[in-house]
């Protein structure tokens, strides 16, 4: 899928008397999550209109996450382009963070709230018969503000932080219940309901990307492509069988 951004900047450049291909572009994929360790901050170089060359990791960028007035440096992984804060600061609910990444000379900056922590997650059963007809699993939970949230199915001991999720079960919501049927579940066992609050800029870069979640489609990161997001998260498990 074209990248919305992209497109728009493709258009202005040949528009002009130029039609020399621009240079890459830095994009920054940042998520945070409550009560977890800051990692996996990603730092690449992706060229806006050639989409057939595939990201280049950032290798050397100082990126700096700023909580309470206080800068923490991150340091790369192993992974190059992937970026760990190595002091034991803990992301928490309702706190407001700001993400600073320099490279040659590029700064980019964004900001992100991690929503209020998830109240009264529950399920009116614990088991979804999948081999019988009008079976669902109502889960429901607190949202009396009108906030957005999103449900995943995960993989049984799936990390809370791993991306892209193992499977969308819904698209942004700020209702207050979902209903899991037969059809959303791929496998018997144990399952693993995650839902996630997340940020308005999440839920704008879900709209805009409709099906592909990429941080160069849209975000709240100034001087460059990419997305700075917190998110709370609750989880809860049932079990799938057939009879």
């Amino acid at each position: 899928m074209k990248n919305s951004l992209y497109i728009i900047l493709a258009f202005s450049l040949f528009s002009c008397a130029s039609f020399e291909e621009p240079p890459s572009s830095l994009v920054v994929e940042a998520y945070i999550y409550e009560n977890r360790p800051v990692e996996n901050i990603k730092v690449t170089l992706v060229n806006p209109i050639n989409s057939e060359l595939a990201e280049v990791p950032v290798s050397g960028a100082e990126v700096i996450i700023v909580s309470n007035n206080v800068g923490y440096l991150l340091t790369e992984s192993n992974v190059p382009g992937l970026y760990n804060l190595e002091n034991n600061l803990r992301v928490e609910s309702g706190n407001s963070y700001t993400l600073t990444v320099k490279y040659d000379d590029i700064e980019m900056e964004g900001q992100t709230t991690v929503p209020l922590k998830i109240e009264n997650l529950s399920v009116n059963k614990d088991t979804l018969t999948l081999n019988e007809p009008n079976q669902f699993l109502n889960i429901t939970w607190k949202n009396e503000e009108q906030l957005w949230f999103l449900g995943v199915i995960a993989l049984n001991n799936a990390d809370v932080s791993d991306f892209p999720f193992n499977s969308f079960f819904s698209v942004p919501t700020q209702e207050a219940t979902l209903k899991i049927t037969p059809d959303d579940v791929q496998n018997e066992g144990k399952q693993d309901f995650i839902l996630y609050g997340i940020t308005k800029e999440y839920e704008d870069l879900y709209r805009i990307s409709t099906s592909t979640i990429g941080s160069s489609n849209a975000g709240n990161m100034t001087n460059g492509f990419g997305i700075f997001a917190g998110f709370s998260t609750d989880t809860l498990s049932f079990v799938a069988i057939q009879k």
